[in-house]
């Protein structure tokens, strides 16, 4: 899908879901500012990663796992657990692998792996979005998608 169609699902989804998804959480997340606070970094997390959103998943499925990974961050942030273990963007080095192995090589590699795990090799891989950024994407936790990818690199 375009960015554009894209955007237009997470704004109608904006007006007509936000009160009520703020509602439906703000007793888990203590009061009302702290459930506004995780809506709204929902919000940016669907238009900061709309690339990932698959027409065949229904919006509400994506989006609920985006919300989901924001509530366990929002969470993980008040108990000082909030690192992700990876290095700052500008510490990352050139992905070596991606220079030794052709481009169509490594996506016949990652398209043979189970849907969920070439899903998280590309956001990864290809898209070249750190594990963190990954996690609030998936359903799984930046240390996990750091072990994805390892054993993806030692397969190789």
């Amino acid at each position: 899908m375009e960015k554009a169609q894209v955007y237009a699902l997470i704004e109608t989804h904006f007006r007509e879901k936000n009160k009520t998804i703020v509602k439906k959480i703000a007793g888990h997340m203590g009061n009302m500012f702290n459930a506004e606070d995780v809506v709204q970094e929902t919000y940016y997390r669907a238009c900061k990663y709309w690339k990932t959103f698959n027409k065949e998943l229904n919006f509400n499925t994506w989006f609920g796992t985006l919300l989901n990974n924001a509530v366990k961050d929002y969470f993980k942030a008040e108990m000082g657990r909030g690192m992700s273990g990876d290095a700052p963007p500008d510490l990352y080095a050139p992905i070596r692998m991606l220079q030794r192995i052709e481009i169509g090589e490594m996506m016949k590699r990652i398209e043979a792996e189970e849907p969920r795990i070439s899903r998280i090799l590309k956001l990864y891989i290809i898209e070249e979005l750190r594990s963190k950024e990954v996690a609030d994407i998936v359903p799984e936790s930046a240390a996990n998608i750091r072990k994805i990818v390892q054993r993806f690199r030692d397969s190789l």
